[in-house]
């Protein structure tokens, strides 16, 4: 939900109060016209404070987030050696990451209330990567500290021009997140709005997590990864957000003439989801479901690579659809937090006030 102005919280004191009251009466008690109220209530009604008409409130609030967090260490060799154990020249960055995290992060850094269900090793990285991320907003008090795994790391090497060479995980802490656990955290999923599940973790935690979603009526957000699901979880999902080979394989097809954008997504959506974000190339996307048949391409003013905005592109578009937009104002708002992010990445939160008029107007 998006945060409220003190008229609009002052309104829905108000209606809570007193469902019964007009437009007209608001402005009366509160000195405004009847203009002013309506305009009011539209907000509200936007942020997804009120269900439409007949002021039916939404008592849920925020997005629960269930994914990995991951020590991610890259190094870009600068040439190619001639064996492994040759020296070479390059560039390493160690990065607190994960997707599932990083979407997290992303979704507080747009001011919606996040909890992050992940888990981390009791060891000095699963105390870093906790304590920079509840600076950021993202609540952490729910967890999972293992004795038995390390915090998930990955070494990734990639050539010159950015191509993976080698990767090297140890990611057997996920098996820690459990159906056990997410029934113990059953309250955060029943009182959420949304809940977002990245894929690094296993399906029968998915599958627990969705189904109490589903149970509350809770939106159901299916953030493809290195597994692939059965088809009973991705039936569950109401969002599918995935890349082309994660496509290809979710449906066992090899790449070719005949899997395009369009019928890649035709596919997935008899699996079940109701919305499809397909992510075609570091320039092109692709949206497809409840109507929407939508390609888009970055124009050569946009400066960001799909593949390295990924997770904030998702949390842009997640913050969208809480917001009431349609899904395809809500892909072009994350595409517009992708770009802001990427120039302002030392910021704590992203003005999305400054943006979503503007961009609105243009959908």
């Amino acid at each position: 939900m998006g945060n409220l102005t003190e008229r609009e919280k002052e309104i829905l004191h108000l209606l809570k109060a007193e469902p019964m009251l007009t437009q007209e009466d608001l402005a009366a008690r509160l000195g405004i016209t009847r203009s002013s109220a309506a305009v009011h209530i539209s907000n509200l009604v936007k942020k997804g404070f009120i269900l439409g008409r007949g002021y039916v409130f939404n008592e849920k609030s925020g997005v629960v987030v269930i994914g990995e967090t991951c020590v991610e260490t890259t190094a870009r060799l600068m040439g190619v050696p001639e064996a492994l154990e040759r020296k070479t020249s390059g560039k390493m960055e160690i990065t607190i990451g994960g997707t599932g995290r990083n979407v997290a992060e992303g979704l507080a850094r747009l001011k919606v209330a996040t909890t992050l269900i992940t888990a981390v090793g009791q060891d000095h990285s699963g105390e870093e990567a906790v304590v920079k991320t509840s600076r950021i907003g993202v609540k952490v008090n729910h967890i999972l500290r293992s004795q038995d795994f390390g915090t998930a790391k990955a070494l990734v090497i990639t050539n010159s021009s950015g191509k993976i060479v080698l990767e090297v995980e140890d990611r057997g802490i996920n098996r820690t997140i459990t159906p056990q656990e997410i029934e113990a955290r059953a309250h955060l999923l029943l009182a959420s709005q949304i809940v977002v599940a990245d894929n690094s973790i296993p399906g029968e935690a998915v599958r627990k997590a969705f189904l109490l979603a589903g149970q509350a009526g809770a939106r159901r957000v299916l953030l493809c990864g290195r597994h692939k699901y059965d088809r009973d979880i991705l039936e569950l999902a109401d969002v599918l957000i995935l890349d082309k080979s994660q496509a290809l394989a979710a449906l066992n097809k090899e790449d070719g003439p005949e899997t395009g954008a369009a019928p890649l997504c035709a596919r997935l959506l008899e699996l079940g989801p109701k919305m499809i974000l397909l992510i075609l190339n570091s320039r092109e996307l692709h949206l497809a479901g409840q109507g929407e048949d939508l390609d888009l391409s970055l124009t050569p003013g946009d400066r960001i690579n799909l593949w390295e905005v990924r997770d904030i592109l998702t949390a842009g578009f997640i913050y969208g659809f809480i917001k009431g937009y349609s899904y395809r104002q809500a892909l072009r708002f994350g595409l517009r937090v992708a770009q802001v992010g990427e120039r302002n990445t030392g910021s704590p939160q992203v003005k999305t006030e400054l943006i979503e008029e503007d961009l609105l107007n243009q959908c």
